[in-house]
């Protein structure tokens, strides 16, 4: 796979469009979802990068925001992991 083939256009709630770029994805079986985890490739006020966790339903098309806490709290562990696996 390119690197090219790593990007998308996500459309924002707002309806702004922002070129993207895939970090890591992987399928959940018991939730049946897609996790996606990708960036706008901009930083936030304290110089972090910017990502995004979203998912999407077996069969589905769109991406849809994790609402549940306790579900992002194990996502957001799962990316940390992964970041300090590639260092």
């Amino acid at each position: 796979m390119e690197k090219e083939d790593y990007k998308f256009t996500f459309v924002k709630e707002d309806g702004e469009e922002v070129e993207c770029e895939i970090i890591y994805s992987f399928y959940n079986e018991e939730l049946e979802k897609t996790y996606l985890y990708f960036t706008d490739n901009k930083k936030d006020e304290n110089g972090n990068l910017n990502v995004y966790i979203y998912y999407n339903n077996l069969g589905e098309e769109d991406l849809l925001p994790v609402e549940d806490e306790e579900e992002w709290n194990i996502l957001n562990k799962k990316f940390t992991a992964i970041m300090e696996e590639e260092n």
